[in-house]
């Protein structure tokens, strides 16, 4: 990152001070923005409450607001040539997604469970014969729990392998989800939220055993049963941020435009989400 140049952080609710958090361990060189003053006022750091405001040279910017926004926001600063990492999902519809197309170069697309040790840890060339996917939550979050929650499946599966394809879908309080990997590896999803444990884990069943991952504890254990587990002070996040603070190209707006195209596929067939 250019160290004369400012990261702006744009949304500062939940989500938005848990980024904030981190990434005043990265650098103190923050601006806030937020349209509600009182979000803001009280951090000790230089805020604006709306981008157009922004009065010094920015070389980033997080955009974690309503995602009904995010396109809107992103857009005005990309064409200032400012790169921008946008919270998960970047919008509404894969066609507003698509507007940012030309941008794609300077866009990063939050995927904070790609961070995860599970992932960095998943065996190289692992050829696997059918996968569970479990993610579980105690809480509730935007749209539904496919936009929510899958989401974050999504993305891994397609990083991990290339190509999903969606069979079958199921609603209710827990959700599924059924398709294939690279045409003819079986998936399946569930997701829910409310519920009343916390479950997010992976089964990749393959001729050698099954490869066991544990998203909650970041904790994965092989089909030898070797096992990594997270160190105290691993933080995914901070890895993310460090990411995309330092250029790395990560193929994650393709990733995003495939989901947004699975999700209103998936509405179409329902008219249920």
């Amino acid at each position: 990152m250019n160290s004369d140049k400012h990261v702006v952080l744009i949304g500062v609710g939940n989500m938005g001070n848990k980024y904030l958090n981190v990434l005043k361990q990265i650098t103190d060189k923050i601006v806030l923005c937020d349209v509600d003053v009182n979000k803001v006022i009280d951090k000790g750091l230089m805020y604006v409450c709306d981008v157009g405001d922004i009065s010094i040279p920015i070389s980033k910017a997080v955009v974690v607001t309503d995602p009904t926004k995010h396109v809107e926001i992103s857009k005005k600063l990309l064409q200032t040539g400012v790169d921008v990492l946008i919270e998960k999902p970047p919008a509404t519809s894969f066609n507003e997604f698509m507007s940012l197309e030309d941008f794609k170069h300077k866009i990063w697309i939050s995927e904070i469970e790609r961070f995860s040790l599970c992932i960095k840890e998943f065996p190289k060339h692992t050829k696997p014969k059918h996968i569970e996917i479990k993610r579980l939550n105690k809480g509730s979050g935007y749209i539904n729990p496919l936009w929510d929650l899958a989401w974050h499946d999504l993305y891994n599966l397609l990083y991990l392998f290339g190509d999903v394809s969606i069979e079958n879908i199921k609603t209710g309080h827990t959700w599924k989800i059924e398709g294939k990997l690279m045409e003819d590896v079986p998936f399946s999803i569930e997701v829910a939220w409310n519920h009343h444990f916390i479950d997010r884990s992976w089964k990749v069943h393959t001729n050698k055993g099954t490869i066991f991952m544990n998203f909650a504890d970041e904790e994965i254990i092989l089909e030898d049963g070797s096992s990594y587990t997270k160190s105290k002070d691993s933080n995914k996040l901070l890895d993310m941020l460090n990411n995309f603070l330092d250029g790395l190209e990560d193929g994650s707006f393709d990733r995003a435009a495939k989901i947004l195209k699975i999700l209103e596929n998936i509405e179409d067939e329902t008219d249920s989400i």
